[in-house]
């Protein structure tokens, strides 16, 4: 029982419950874009200010603020990389439903091959290409079952493209925030990180076109739906908190497997919630998708 604080709130422990809560924290958002109309920059602003709120909270709480000039560089390069793919990834999910683009960030892990043997010389196993392999006929499924629903011809939607992007991005920005989380702390470095990308989302809106408009917009959507971002920011800086104590503790791959199976709550419950159809037809897809992402964790 004494070590029930440090299974929940550290290693895979904190890798799961982290991962259930960025899977709610999906249908929120999409919520907002969809249902509430709101703008996409909207919507990552007030989740990070209201975020960035609990974790100033939570790192004065556990003494964990810091301020070196290597935390600093690696929250900068990581909230440049984040920014952008947190920004793809609303958009994707926003315009195509949950089961025809979230599956799609299991390529993470296949970009993550060609990264350790570039950088650690380290050659994936037999099961590893087995798991790549298995991947890649989840989004052959997914890929045929859209072509059908759409009439389009053999290509996958433009949700599931930009859902490669970022799964790209996620690779490179997961081992940024191990390096950020090693080099301070868990809440040291996530202050900063939140921080940074704030930055960045308000000098887009500063020097996008109809700069005054896109402001009023943007302050009448933080008042308007505020409880929302309440929520939203508390869920968010708790599992933030959690995925970098994870990081800290185990290896990146097995934190971000762990987090990609709490996609199937978005998945299942967008049929219900966003009258997602059909989920059965796509599942075979989705499932050989995430289970190629659990073989290469576990046997590459």
């Amino acid at each position: 029982m004494n070590h029930l604080p440090q299974l929940l709130f550290y290693g895979f422990g904190a890798a799961i419950i982290a991962a259930s809560f960025f899977g709610i924290i999906e249908l929120f958002k999409k919520h907002l874009t969809t249902n509430k109309k709101l703008a996409l920059l909207t919507v990552l602003v007030g989740q990070f200010i209201f975020a960035t709120f609990f974790i100033i909270i939570l790192t004065v709480s556990q003494k964990q603020f810091t301020l070196n000039p290597q935390t600093l560089i690696i929250a900068f390069i990581a909230a440049l990389i984040g920014s952008g793919a947190t920004y793809l990834h609303l958009k994707a999910i926003t315009i195509e439903d949950f089961s025809l683009t979230l599956p799609f960030l299991s390529f993470t892990f296949i970009f993550l091959v060609p990264v350790e043997f570039i950088f650690f010389k380290q050659v994936p196993s037999n099961l590893a290409l087995i798991g790549i392999v298995v991947i890649i006929f989840g989004t052959f499924w997914l890929g045929s079952q859209e072509q059908k629903e759409k009439n389009l011809k053999w290509r996958l939607g433009k949700g599931s493209q930009i859902m490669i992007l970022v799964a790209f991005l996620y690779s490179i920005w997961g081992n940024l925030d191990k390096a950020g989380t090693l080099s301070s702390s868990s809440l040291g470095y996530l202050l900063w990180l939140n921080i940074i990308i704030i930055i960045f989302y308000l000098i887009i809106y500063q020097f996008s076109r109809n700069s005054k408009n896109l402001s009023s917009n943007l302050w009448l959507g933080l008042k308007n739906n505020w409880l929302w971002f309440l929520i939203i920011g508390f869920i968010n800086s708790l599992a933030a908190w959690l995925l970098m104590n994870a990081y800290s503790t185990i290896l990146v791959n097995y934190t971000i497997s762990i987090k990609r199976t709490g996609l199937l709550i978005p998945i299942i419950l967008g049929s219900l919630l966003f009258k997602e159809k059909n989920l059965l037809k796509r599942l075979p897809g989705i499932l050989m998708m995430l289970s190629g992402a659990v073989i290469i964790v576990i046997f590459g």
